[in-house]
């Protein structure tokens, strides 16, 4: 089964007013009411309607390449090869991570540490995954 994220904007009354899917990257899979351009949409990120970018503080991000248009400028870890390239998105691995700040993916089972400091994560995710099933 594959993850989808979802975004909906609802009227106080509960009334779904718009609602979008996105394929695991990002592109839009489904879009209800989407001209309302509602911010943010992906993972909870800016989007910048004339350039169809995702702005994740840090640097851009284009769901129709799934890489970011920046380099991190944190340094690799050598001990995760996926940070070696330093436009690649969530390791690669948008199913498991998201990453809040445009620097450091968060999520999965462990906490990530790949710039070798000794904190742990203190980020948490927007909560707006799910399993694909059309709940929110």
């Amino acid at each position: 089964m594959s993850r989808a994220t979802h975004g909906g904007l609802r009227y106080k009354k509960g009334d779904l007013v718009q609602c979008i899917e996105y394929t695991p990257f990002g592109q839009e899979r489904f879009v209800l009411n989407g001209a309302l351009e509602e911010n943010p949409k992906f993972t909870g990120q800016t989007h910048d309607i004339d350039t169809d970018l995702y702005y994740y503080n840090a640097r851009y991000y284009d769901p129709t390449l799934g890489r970011f248009l920046q380099a991190d400028s944190l340094i690799a870890n050598v001990f995760q090869p996926q940070t070696i390239n330093p436009y690649a998105y969530v390791l690669n691995n948008p199913l498991k991570y998201t990453d809040p700040t445009g620097h450091e993916p968060f999520g999965g089972d462990e906490n990530l540490n790949l710039n070798g400091d000794s904190g742990d994560a203190a980020v948490s995710g927007d909560g707006n995954s799910g399993d694909g099933t059309g709940g929110t």
